[in-house]
C-alpha cells in the first residue's frame, strides 16, 4: 500500500506572531488642524470663523468649484494679512534695534561730555580754592598790619595822654611850691599834698624829702640849704616842662601818621575781607557745579546701562517676531498651501527604507520556514527505508483547500511612522530564488 506523507503546520504562520496592524492615516490631518488653530487665532469675526471651519473641509477636495476658491482665497489673504502683520512687527522691532547704535553712540557722546565737564569743574574747584586760600591769607595779613598799627597807635596815644597829664601835674606842683613858699603860717597838709604830687613827678626821693623839709618851715627859719634845696626843685621843674612839650610835640605827628596808615590798612583789610567773601562765593559755586556736572555723568551712564538692557530686550524682541514670522510661515501658510496644491513634501527616503526592512522581515520568516521544512524531509526519507509509518508522527491532517498547490501571493502592508501610506509590496513565489520559502500556507505532499 503506498504511504502517503502530509506535512502540515510548516509553513502555517504562528498564530502567537503579532502582525503590525494597519492604521489608515490621514496625512493632511496635521495640516488641516494648523490651518484651524490658527483661523481661530485671527482676528476675524466670529461667525466667519465659524463658517470657514464648517466649509474648510470641503473647500480642500478636488476638482474645486469657484466657490471653493473663494474660501481658500478667503483664508490666504486673512493668513497674508497676518503674516504680514508679524512682518511688520519684524520690521519695527529692526528698525528700533537700528537706531541703536546711533542712540548708543550719542549716549557715548554725552557720557564724554559730560566727564569733560567733570573734570572742568574740578579744575574750577582747585583753583577757586587756591584762590580763596590767597584771599584768606591776605585777609589775615591785612587785619595783623591793622591791629598792630592800632597797637602802636595806642601807645602813642597813651604817651601822649601820660605827658599831657604830666604837665598838668606839674603846673599844680608849681603853683603849690609858689604858694607854699611865702604862706605864714606854715601848712603841714599842703605840703604833704605836694609832696604826693613831687612824687610822681620827680624820681629823686632825697629832693622830694629835702624840699617837704624846707617848706615846713617859715620863711625866715630856711637856711642857705633850704633855699639851695627849693632852686634845685624850679630846675627840676623846668627840666620836667621841657620834657613834657617835647614829648607832646613828637606824639601829635606821630598820632597823625599812625591815624593815616590806620585808615590804608583798615581800607586794605576791607578789602582783603570783600575779597575773601567773593573767593568764599566763587569756590561754593565751583562745589556746587561740581556737584551738579558729577551728578549729570552719573545720570548718563546710567541712561546707557538703561539703554544697554533696553537693548538686550530689543534684540530678544526681535528674534521673538522672526520666529513667530518663522513658525506662521512653516505652519499654517505652509499647512495652507499644502492643502490648496495638494503637494506633500515628504521623505520619500524614509518610505523605502521601511518597505526595505519589512521585505527583508519576510525573507527571514520564510528562509527559517525552509529549514523547517528540510528537516521534515529528512525524516520522512529515514522513515521510509526502515519501513516506518510515518501516518504515526503526531501531524495534523492536512484541509482539503491545502491539497491543492496553489500561486500565493503575500500582501506586505507598509505602514510608515511619518504618516505616509507606502503601497503594498506583493511578491510571487515564481519570483523568489531558489533560496525563497515557500507560500505561508503549504499542502501536503503525497507519495506511492
Amino acid at each position: 500500500m503506498p504511504k502517503r506523507c502530509v506535512i502540515a503546520n510548516i509553513a502555517k504562520p504562528d498564530a502567537n506572531k503579532k502582525r503590525r496592524a494597519v492604521v489608515e492615516v490621514d496625512p493632511l490631518a496635521s495640516h488641516k488642524s494648523n490651518v484651524v488653530d490658527s483661523l481661530m487665532e485671527s482676528n476675524l469675526p466670529e461667525s466667519t470663523k465659524d463658517m470657514l471651519k464648517v466649509v474648510l473641509p470641503f473647500a480642500y477636495e478636488q476638482p474645486r468649484h469657484d466657490y471653493q476658491n473663494k474660501v481658500l482665497d478667503m483664508l490666504l489673504d486673512t493668513f497674508t494679512n497676518a503674516e504680514a502683520d508679524l512682518q511688520s512687527t519684524v520690521d519695527e522691532e529692526q528698525n528700533q534695534l537700528n537706531s541703536a547704535e546711533e542712540q548708543r553712540s550719542n549716549l557715548e557722546a554725552a557720557i564724554t561730555a559730560a566727564d569733560a565737564v567733570v573734570q572742568e569743574a574740578v579744575s574750577k574747584v582747585s583753583t577757586s580754592a587756591e584762590l580763596k586760600a590767597q584771599a584768606e591769607e591776605s585777609l589775615a595779613q591785612a587785619s595783623s598790619a591793622l591791629s598792630a598799627k592800632e597797637t602802636e597807635h595806642n601807645a602813642i596815644l597813651a604817651q601822649a595822654g601820660k605827658a599831657e597829664e604830666s604837665k598838668l601835674l606839674l603846673e599844680i606842683a608849681m603853683t603849690s611850691k609858689l604858694e607854699l613858699m611865702e604862706m605864714i603860717p606854715k601848712n603841714p597838709s599842703k605840703v604833704a599834698s605836694l609832696k604826693v604830687q613831687l612824687d610822681v613827678l620827680i624820681q629823686d626821693r632825697n629832693l622830694v624829702n629835702a624840699v617837704q623839709l624846707s617848706l615846713n618851715k617859715e620863711p625866715a627859719e630856711r637856711g642857705s640849704f633850704d633855699c639851695l634845696v627849693l632852686v634845685q626843685l624850679d630846675k627840676e621843674f623846668i627840666r620836667l616842662e621841657q620834657k613834657n612839650e617835647v614829648e607832646i610835640g613828637e606824639a601829635e605827628p606821630s598820632t597823625r601818621a599812625c591815624q593815616e596808615a590806620l585808615a590804608a590798612l583798615a581800607s586794605a583789610q576791607e578789602k582783603s575781607a570783600q575779597h575773601a567773601q567773593e573767593m568764599r562765593e566763587s569756590h561754593k559755586q565751583c562745589v556746587a557745579e561740581r556737584k551738579s556736572a558729577d551728578l549729570d555723568l552719573g545720570m548718563t551712564k546710567s541712561s546707557l546701562k538703561c539703554f544697554e538692557k533696553e537693548s538686550k530686550l530689543w534684540v530678544a524682541s526681535l528674534e521673538t517676531a522672526k520666529t513667530a514670522v518663522a513658525e506662521f510661515q512653516h505652519g499654517p501658510m505652509e499647512s495652507l498651501r499644502v492643502l490648496t496644491t495638494g503637494v506633500i513634501l515628504e521623505p520619500q527616503d524614509l518610505a523605502v527604507d521601511a518597505q526595505d526592512e519589512l521585505l527583508e522581515e519576510a525573507t527571514a520568516t520564510a528562509t527559517h520556514q525552509v529549514q523547517e521544512l528540510q528537516e521534515v524531509q529528512e525524516v520522512q526519507e529515514v522513515g521510509a527505508s526502515n519501513d516506518v509509518d510515518m501516518a504515526q508522527l503526531p501531524v495534523e491532517q492536512p484541509t482539503p483547500e491545502a491539497a491543492e498547490p496553489i500561486e500565493a501571493v503575500t500582501e506586505l502592508p507598509i505602514q510608515v511612522d511619518v504618516n505616509v501610506e507606502v503601497p503594498t509590496a506583493q511578491m510571487k513565489l515564481d519570483d523568489c530564488p531558489s533560496t525563497a520559502p515557500p507560500p505561508p500556507e503549504l499542502v501536503g505532499c503525497a507519495g506511492a
